[in-house]
């Protein structure tokens, strides 16, 4: 691309005659690599967007085989809930608004909770499944509902 086959002669040349490219740009090799890369492994940049929606569908789909493996065969996700609003497991326990949340730090409950407490209906009490990387799935409901439901399993 050099006229003159020197080195010297290249270097005198302007850098888009040099390398195809403007000045200070990227190179169209390097940032077409970039873009390849998965979020978190890129430089900078934060772990949001598509792969934490995979991570909470894989949360839900996780919360739904456990219920499925315990007596609720029909239990899913729902699949509408983020455009439609709603509960995050249908065909689960009747009678139960079930938010599924799996943060790889922490879970920030009681948001969860006023998120599970909207989708919830009039008579269905709101809980929250939630599980931290490497620990157990936990589930948080208020303490009126569990003391209720205490009394029916003995009553």
């Amino acid at each position: 691309m050099c006229s003159g086959g020197s080195r010297r002669s290249c270097e005198r040349l302007p850098a888009q005659k040099r390398s195809g490219r403007r000045e200070g740009g990227p190179r169209p090799r390097q940032s077409r690599r970039l873009a390849e890369r998965p979020a978190q492994l890129r430089p900078g940049a934060s772990v949001s967007g598509k792969h934490s929606r995979d991570k909470g569908a894989r949360a839900e789909l996780k919360v739904a085989q456990l219920l499925r493996a315990n007596g609720w065969p029909r239990a899913e996700r729902n699949l509408s809930q983020s455009r439609d609003g709603g509960v995050d497991i249908l065909n689960g326990p009747e009678g139960l608004a079930l938010e599924v949340k799996h943060n790889a730090k922490r879970v920030d409950v009681p948001a969860a909770m006023r998120q599970a407490e909207a989708a919830a209906g009039p008579h269905d009490i709101p809980i929250v499944l939630h599980r931290v990387d490497r620990e157990p799935w936990r589930a948080t409901l208020e303490a009126t509902e569990l003391l209720a439901l205490l009394r029916l399993r003995e009553g």
